[in-house]
């Protein structure tokens, strides 16, 4: 991306190359010759002082105290630089960076490729889109699977070597855990198996009484699995209160082929959370803030999607028939001074009921041959 982000400056903003300085720091001879200092100088030495430099550090995480590499550099009184960093998901979004670069730095989120970017780019012609809809969901859409989504033993390793290096790099290195190392990683597994679902500190506390563990050690490994992006953390949204609640939460993944990497690459386990899943990214990459609705078990609204002043109840369901359809749209039908109230599903006829609700077939929606 930011290779695609030079060339623009280069083709269409006509930037000179020699205002533009790109280091990739995945280089071991950059890290070795390179700290933070000798960073600043690098850097300070090429920059024009009649025209902004560009400049572009990628994996910066590895080298030790880059953030005032960066703090220097856009306080720089001579020289104007402007600043784009990418690195490892807990050192860019960990607490101590949030209030170092308050006010100075603007951040761009960017998810896994949807499933209309790789359905358009790389589905089989002779595939189905519900055959490629249980790829995606095990597979899910980060980058590095694209060149080996039909190869199966490739993907699974690739995903698998992601989440053990994001595991261990962004998360046991930086926070000295190797002791506990065991403990984090059933806490990795518990969250992950109970994605869509009600997980707080005092279940999973019960969850690893044999192991004696306090409230505040699971706190501190949810937040900083949620720091490397492994998860998402969705609040609970107390509808009747109108406030969200502070110490429950349901996570998903990240991605879902993070997901499968945890609890296995069978599309059919938990595939209804699955779908839930697919259907958080959509929305989160759609730019909607997402909470879910109440704590009341089978009142639960899967999804309140909340964008200005538009506010969609969402539920999501694989299937609907005789046995659940009620269900559905019960809890929809309980919800008041809403204004729009969605069911995602996978079902092609759905009985429709003339009672404000809007059904929205979810491939379609994936595919773009919809709206919300």
């Amino acid at each position: 991306m930011l290779i695609q982000f030079i060339n623009q400056l280069k083709t269409k903003f006509m930037v000179d190359a020699d205002r533009i300085i790109y280091m990739d720091f995945n280089d071991a001879r950059l890290r070795k010759k390179h700290n933070w200092e000798s960073l600043i100088e690098y850097i300070e030495e090429k920059g024009d002082k009649q025209h902004t430099t560009y400049v572009f550090l990628d994996e910066i995480q590895d080298i030790p105290n880059f953030e005032d590499t960066i703090i220097t550099l856009f306080e720089n009184k001579e020289k104007q630089f402007d600043i784009y960093i990418t690195g490892s998901n807990s050192a860019m979004f960990s607490k101590k960076n949030a209030t170092l670069f308050t006010g100075r730095t603007s951040e761009l989120k960017i998810f896994p490729l949807s499933f209309k970017e790789i359905y358009e780019n790389i589905k089989k012609k002779d595939e189905t889109d519900e055959q490629f809809l249980q790829r995606y969901l095990v597979y899910g859409g980060l980058g590095i699977t694209l060149d080996t989504y039909y190869d199966d033993k490739k993907t699974i390793e690739n995903l698998k070597k992601i989440i053990f290096d994001t595991i261990n790099r962004d998360i046991v290195f930086k926070h000295k855990i190797k002791k506990d190392i065991t403990l984090f990683n059933n806490i990795v597994t518990y969250c992950f198996e109970h994605i869509g679902r009600n997980v707080n500190s005092i279940n999973l506390e019960k969850y690893l009484k044999e192991q004696n563990v306090g409230i505040k050690t699971i706190l501190n490994y949810i937040e900083w699995i949620c720091d490397s992006q492994l998860l998402q953390r969705i609040p609970f949204y107390n509808v009747k209160g109108l406030k969200t609640l502070k110490y429950s939460s349901m996570y998903y993944a990240g991605d879902l082929g993070i997901l499968s990497s945890v609890i296995g690459f069978d599309t059919h386990y938990l595939r209804g959370y699955r779908l839930e899943n697919l259907v958080l990214l959509q929305l989160l990459s759609l730019g909607y803030e997402v909470v879910t609705g109440n704590e009341k078990g089978e009142n639960t609204i899967d999804f309140i999607a909340i964008s200005g002043d538009e506010k969609l109840y969402i539920q999501v369901s694989d299937q609907i028939n005789k046995e659940n359809v009620n269900r559905e749209y019960h809890i929809l039908e309980k919800a008041k001074n809403v204004t729009t109230k969605i069911i995602i599903t996978n079902a092609m006829n759905v009985p429709k009921k003339d009672n404000g609700v809007k059904i929205i077939f979810l491939l379609k929606w994936l595919k773009g041959e919809t709206t919300l």
